[in-house]
C-alpha cells in the first residue's frame, strides 16, 4: 500500500473513531478489508424494545395463522355447498328434459 493511501486510511480510521460514541458496537463498525479501508456504521436501534417488537410480531403471526385456518375451513364449506348446488342443478336439468319430452309427446299425440 502506498504511503499516501496508508496515511489516508489511518486518518479516516482516526476520524471515525473520534466521531463514534464509545460503545462496544463502535469498534465493530470499523472494518479493514481487501486492501482498502471501508467505514461501515451499524444500524443502531435506539429506544426500541426488541423483545416487545418480537412478541408483537409473534402475536401477529399467530393471528394470521388463525385467520388462514378459518379461511380454509370456510373454503371447504363453500366447496361443499357448491357441490350440492351442482347436484341440484343436474337434477333440475334432468327434470326439465323429462318435461320437454312429455310436452313433445303430448303435442305429437
Amino acid at each position: 500500500m502506498p504511503p499516501r493511501a496508508f496515511l489516508f486510511a489511518a486518518c479516516a480510521l482516526l476520524l471515525a473513531a473520534l466521531s463514534c460514541t464509545p460503545t462496544p458496537a463502535c469498534g465493530s463498525s470499523l472494518l479493514l478489508g481487501g486492501g482498502s479501508f471501508v467505514l461501515e456504521r451499524p444500524l443502531l436501534l435506539e429506544g426500541v424494545n426488541v423483545d416487545a417488537a418480537l412478541s408483537s410480531m409473534q402475536a401477529a403471526l399467530q393471528t394470521a395463522q388463525a385467520d388462514i385456518a378459518a379461511l380454509k375451513l370456510r373454503n371447504t364449506q363453500l366447496q361443499s355447498e357448491l357441490d350440492e348446488s351442482k347436484q341440484e342443478l343436474a337434477e333440475v336439468k334432468g327434470s326439465m328434459a323429462e318435461l320437454q319430452a312429455t310436452v313433445t309427446t303430448q303435442a305429437d299425440g
